[in-house]
């Protein structure tokens, strides 16, 4: 079992310091961050650093790193949330069993027992009670804890954004309905997006106004020549609207699949100007295009639009979790 890392760069901080409106939509998920956005950022990837995984892929946490992530200076007052996140557990219906287990993986975690030799070493000397936490114990211990505390508010948010992703994520991607998989597909592309937005930055796309003019060279490949408006014109589009929270999940998978070769091939590193990574772009773009007819017989400007992707999110938004704990050794 190991922590799970990403490898991809950060987007070039000149994208993320600047803020724009020109041209594609896309490049306002670059704009200016706020200090306080900056410190949730550092206090996301914290938790996520903090996150452990097993061989068969379930998220873990242990007590006594979210202890220090939501600024609790004793387990004894972080244990009080712990207990008040497993009687929340079990008050909803749920087993607690599941997302609560004692660090050696042996048994349960119950708020009445107390495991002196059961958990990780302490720097200050023997073994301490550490405990085992699923996503939803998290979530539950992130709601049950001190609003005060600026790191539980930032919990909330992540824990509850990332279970509804896992959830989805978990199930056959043919089980999914619409909705599900265009909030899946959705995310991802924002993730993507960044993952883009570095690579472009080897090939002189610098600014905001780079990336926006880069981005809408792929979309002229891929739409037949359309700019984000020309788009949103031919599906009748909202001008306030992102084209891409507009699209169904074949439209957005194949944006997505645009983007993911873009990043691909900007890598490469043999492409160092503007001008050969627009071109570039639009290229993929057709590609991404001629693909679509050829198994369709439908342009993507002619895909119909969808409803707002805000809409599909608040009806999955009460779909509930449930990730079994399995056992598993610290490293």
């Amino acid at each position: 079992m190991t922590k799970k890392k990403s490898d991809r760069p950060a987007a070039p901080k000149a994208l993320l310091d600047e803020a724009t409106h020109a041209g594609s939509g896309e490049a306002q998920e670059f704009s200016s961050l706020s200090h306080a956005e900056k410190q949730i950022e550092i206090l996301l990837e914290g938790f996520e650093a903090a996150r452990y995984e097993t061989e068969s892929g379930t998220e873990l946490w242990y007590g006594r790193d979210l202890q220090e992530l939501f600024d609790y200076g004793t387990w004894a007052k972080f244990r009080a949330v712990i207990q008040r996140a497993w009687n929340s557990c079990r008050e909803s219906g749920v087993d607690p069993a599941g997302h609560f287990v004692r660090a050696d993986g042996q048994a349960p975690w119950k708020p009445d027992e107390i495991f002196s030799q059961a958990g990780k070493v302490s720097k200050r000397g023997p073994a301490q009670e550490d405990v085992i936490l699923s996503r939803r114990a998290c979530y539950l211990i992130a709601e049950n804890g001190d609003p005060s505390k600026i790191p539980i508010a930032v919990a909330q948010r992540y824990f509850a954004e990332q279970t509804r992703r896992q959830e989805i994520a978990d199930q056959s991607f043919e089980a999914l309905t619409e909705d599900q998989r265009r909030v899946l597909i959705r995310d991802e592309v924002s993730d993507q997006q960044k993952g883009l937005a570095s690579a472009a930055h080897a090939s002189g796309i610098t600014t905001p106004k780079d990336f926006a003019i880069f981005q809408t060279e792929g979309y002229k490949g891929m739409y037949g020549g359309l700019n984000v408006d020309g788009i949103k014109k031919a599906k009748g589009i909202s001008g306030k609207d992102q084209v891409l929270d507009r699209m169904g999940s074949t439209e957005l998978a194949a944006n997505l699949f645009r983007l993911t070769q873009a990043e691909e091939r900007l890598r490469k590193g043999d492409i160092s100007t503007k001008a050969a990574a627009n071109r570039t772009h639009h290229d993929i773009g057709k590609m991404v295009r001629k693909t679509m007819i050829e198994a369709s017989g439908i342009p993507p400007e002619k895909l119909e639009a969808a409803d707002h992707i805000k809409h599909a999110r608040k009806r999955i938004a009460s779909i509930g979790a449930s990730e079994p704990t399995e056992k598993i050794e610290k490293k």
